[in-house]
């Protein structure tokens, strides 16, 4: 399952902790002939005044009074209400258009010195890493709402534009096309692209007569006012008087290509709904913590220029207009979603990812709704996609044609994960229905971009060439007279795959009881319902599996682990011998019991004494594949005639490898089983039922749960998980003596979770290594789509065990007891893992010495992967 495509220039959509407290608000108007509303007094450093402005100490009065609810760093809407509450106009456009904002520390504060461009070298890490950046604190950007005529969904137009132009890279040439896939290509293409407005530059400043004649503005202009509380900005970018690109004067606002509005411009008739958004960041003064907000107001202009915010049915609260998905949807993956370094909110990025936008890499659209559609739908696309250096789906041009690409972690015809208007929604939005509602060529189309709606014709996602059912169409119009919201949930969720929709998993199982008899025998008592009701008719469902393991406690500073009574040894590369793998079993003895439940006795074959859990001495091989001749390869040896391997110590015969669990009834041990409900075709169970237990009839204290597949469903949304759909199922297989057949690496849990959500970042596939499973399962282009040091994303400190309240027994273990086969996965470099060895000695593992809680070098799990 790779999550993500692998190329190490991916845009960094990392995670930021916004844990400060500050208030924004945007207002007013200014200079001469953009102006209109009565003038106030004009900001510290203008030449001009400014019209509609908050007068005096109204802002910091309106701040006061309510300082709990000002906090824009909860609440960006407050950016503008603010200045709302303060009586003053929030936006006027005349010409350029002239915005006034506060920003408020956690303090209750107005936050002082915020530039549109920092001196090179000086320190600001809020905006940026680099020593060498310009980037200042504020950026300002602008659209227009489109109302189509033809049933297609509003749309954002921006009213700031560039043109790029046409370029051959000379620098790129590519030894192979493999390579071109991961990188930009070598021709780039002129496009228009909806973008900020410019700002100043180390070369590019205004004139002095850039405030009283906005004619000979170049950039933007930032103003503070320091005894009011807020900025003034003042736009560059005329959005009243229509200029074409064509027209457009090339480079003169400081940066490559032309800007101008291109015929896109407010319209100034009460009803048209614009919006302004701000990338903001800096670093709160009082909580010296870092702050990155998206602040947005939605409003109409009137003949006069002067906005008209929009508001909730309490008339004072600032609303969005249009809002088809929350950022906290996105961040319930993406941890903090960030784009560009500031873009936080897609409710700022529509302001630029709209129709018409292009990638200047690819050419490719990048209107928002599409380009995030193709993204999630990744590797099944039906063609390529790419945006600059992120590959959505692409075939290297290799032998075996490799599909690259992301790979969403859950049904795509989960729609709801994203969009959600149902008044119960947790990340509820007004149009959350639209993807039901409002269906378009557009949006549509990105994920069936098989489908060429202008003829009709192509290949659908199902690899079909009969292409759409319903024509030709050139517009939008009739797409809901088959399309609508009464069946195109029925066609999403009705293909939504029985693995990744639980509510088609009727059937469910619960253990009771674990006996194990005087002669060694394991018996398992369980129940099954099927939607909650009792179901005694065992041929309702498949025979079960059941794994059964024992715990292994800490010792010497390692961690507890399972071990399997019911393990293997497979094979299936011919070149190399069995490898051995925890497995589960079902060919022991079920019965259906008088009282409605029933019993599996263990089969046990890997005793010495079949069935007898005390004489566990070896597994048998599952898989006989090898080489054409008899062959030797360590201690085991294929016969070539007889395809079976047979290894030197082994008493147990052909077959058959050397693997002792002692039998220790005072230790925990556990039953996980799994089966399905017999139909055409079968459906799995609901969930995976687990029982732990100590033989010897005395009561569980340890157990080992560290993570839950809860935890796992906020992004993969409770889909099934190679074989099983709960973790406590999963470690009952996945432990660490549990080896790939193809590598021989250790499978347990930890190593290939962590592994493969680190993916093309693992520092060892960064050296030019790889990280793949079983053969074909390569993870080095995979990423995870959060913040993979924010360990707390998996490791939930509120989670719990399934179907229960109970908080997850082991939730704190990742930063309590730090361990090599942990730690060692994700830290994989040469030097790491060297480091690790170096601190495993005859005593033991030496881990917690420094990385633990408590640990006085400030080395702790918890503090490291913060910072």
């Amino acid at each position: 399952m790779n999550i993500f495509c692998k190329s190490r220039f991916l845009p960094q959509w990392a995670r930021f902790v916004a844990v400060s407290v500050f208030a924004i608000a945007l207002a007013g108007c200014g200079g001469s002939s953009d102006t209109a509303a009565p003038a106030a007094a004009a900001p510290a450093g203008s030449t001009g005044t400014v019209a509609g402005a908050p007068v005096g100490t109204a802002v910091v009065t309106a701040a006061a009074a309510s300082p709990t609810t000002t906090n824009t760093a909860g609440n960006p809407a407050q950016a503008f209400g603010l200045i709302v509450a303060a009586g003053a106009t929030p936006v006027i456009i005349q010409s350029p258009p002239v915005v006034n904002f506060t920003v408020i520390d956690a303090a209750g504060k107005f936050v002082t010195g915020l530039t549109l461009v920092k001196a090179a070298g000086s320190a600001d890490p809020a905006c940026s890493t680099s020593a060498t950046s310009t980037s200042g604190n504020v950026t300002f950007a602008m659209a227009k709402l489109t109302q189509p005529t033809d049933n297609s969904p509003s749309t954002w137009q921006s009213l700031i534009s560039r043109q790029r132009y046409a370029a051959d890279d000379l620098t790129k040439r590519y030894a192979s096309s493999d390579t071109a896939k991961l990188y930009p290509p070598t021709y780039r293409y002129s496009v228009a692209e909806g973008t900020t407005d410019p700002k100043p530059t180390a070369t590019v400043t205004n004139p002095d007569t850039a405030v009283t004649d906005p004619s000979t503005r170049l950039v933007g202009i930032l103003e503070e006012n320091t005894a009011g509380g807020y900025y003034t900005y003042r736009f560059a970018t005329d959005v009243v008087t229509p200029l074409l690109l064509a027209d457009a004067v090339d480079g003169k606002n400081g940066v490559s290509g032309k800007v101008a509005n291109n015929g896109n411009v407010a319209v100034k008739d009460g009803k048209t709904v614009h919006r302004v958004g701000v990338q903001l960041c800096y670093t709160d003064p009082a909580s010296n913590a870092k702050v990155v907000v998206n602040p947005l107001l939605d409003f109409t202009v009137g003949a006069d220029g002067v906005a008209v915010p929009f508001k909730a049915a309490d008339g004072k609260t600032i609303t969005d207009v249009k809002k088809v998905v929350d950022k906290a949807s996105c961040n319930e993956c993406h941890s903090t979603l960030t784009a560009h370094g500031t873009r936080v909110d897609p409710n700022y990025c529509v302001i630029c990812h709209n129709p018409g936008s292009k990638d200047y890499n690819t050419n490719n659209t990048i209107d928002l709704k599409n380009m995030i559609h193709k993204f999630h739908a990744g590797k099944d696309l039906t063609k390529d996609y790419q945006i600059v250096r992120a590959v959505a789906k692409g075939v290297l041009a290799d032998a075996a044609a490799t599909k690259i690409g992301f790979t969403y972690p859950q049904a795509q015809q989960n729609c709801v994960k994203c969009h959600d208007g149902s008044a119960t929604a947790t990340n509820n939005t007004a149009q959350g229905d639209n993807w039901k509602t409002v269906p378009s060529r557009d949006a549509c189309g990105a994920c069936h971009d098989g489908i060429d709606f202008s003829t009709g014709k192509g290949t659908t996602l199902g690899g079909a060439t009969t292409g759409h059912i319903g024509g030709s169409k050139q517009d939008d119009t009739l797409c809901v007279l088959c399309h609508n919201e009464t069946n195109i949930p029925v066609y999403h969720s009705d293909t939504m795959p029985t693995t990744a929709d639980a509510a088609k998993r009727t059937l469910s199982a619960s253990i009771s009881k674990v006996a194990v008899d005087a002669a060694g025998g394991v018996t398992v008592t369980f129940s099954v319902t099927d939607a909650g009701v009792a179901v005694t008719d065992s041929t309702k469902f498949t025979k079960p599996s059941f794994g059964l393991v024992k715990l292994v406690p800490a010792a010497l500073g390692s961690s507890t682990y399972w071990v399997s009574y019911t393990a293997r040894f497979r094979t299936k590369d011919a070149a190399k011998a069995p490898v051995l793998q925890s497995s589960n079993e079902n060919a022991g003895t079920l019965t259906a019991n008088a009282d409605g439940t029933f019993s599996y006795k263990f089969e046990l074959k890997n005793g010495s004494t079949p069935g007898d859990i005390s004489t566990i001495s070896h597994a048998h091989v599952a898989s006989s594949v090898g080489p054409a001749a008899d062959t030797t390869i360590g201690t085991w040896t294929w016969n070539a005639a007889a395809k079976t391997w047979t290894e030197a110590s082994t008493t147990g015969g052909a077959n058959t490898g050397p693997h002792t669990v002692a039998y220790e009834p005072t230790l925990t041990h556990r039953v996980a089983m799994t089966f399905q409900k017999v139909g055409t075709p079968n459906v799995d169970n609901l969930t995976n039922a687990y029982f732990d237990f100590v033989p010897d009839g005395s009561a569980v204290k340890t157990t080992r749960n560290i993570v839950t597949m809860n935890t796992c469903a906020t992004c993969h949304a409770g889909v099934k998980l190679h074989s099983g759909y709960a973790t406590e199922y999963c470690v009952t297989c996945h432990n660490q003596l549990t080896l790939d057949p193809f590598t021989a690496d250790p499978v347990d849990f930890q190593r290939i979770v962590h592994k493969l959500h680190r993916g093309k970042d693992l520092p060892s596939v960064v050296a030019g290594g790889s990280y793949a499973i079983n053969g074909t399962h390569n993870y080095s282009y995979s990423a995870f789509p959060g913040n993979i040091a924010d360990c707390e994303v998996c490791h939930s400190q509120t989670a719990t065990k399934p179907g229960t309240t109970t908080l997850l027994e082991n939730r704190t273990a990742w930063y309590t007891t730090p361990t090599q086969r942990a730690c060692g996965t994700c830290h994989d470099s040469t030097a790491a893992l060297g480091h690790i060895a170096s601190n495993v000695t005859a005593s033991g593992e030496q881990c917690t010495f420094c990385h633990s809680d408590t640990s006085a070098f400030g080395l702790g799990v918890r503090a490291v992967h913060k910072k």
